[in-house]
């Protein structure tokens, strides 16, 4: 993302998006979330032990 000027590297601080985004800049975050974040939520789902399973289901109820 650093590559595409998606985000600036800031020393000792992280990321961060630039102030300024054009429109095609936000839809190609849009896009790269969309194909990450999927992938993030099912390999928790995997990984979530049966306690924490039992506290997301008390959470929906």
């Amino acid at each position: 993302m650093e590559a595409e000027g998606l985000v600036v590297r800031v020393p000792h601080a992280g990321y961060h998006i630039p102030p300024q985004i054009t429109r095609q800049r936000f839809e190609d975050m849009l896009e790269l979330r969309l194909l990450l974040e999927p992938a993030a939520a099912r390999r928790s789902a995997e990984r979530a032990s049966l306690q924490q399973v039992a506290g997301l289901r008390r959470m929906l109820e």
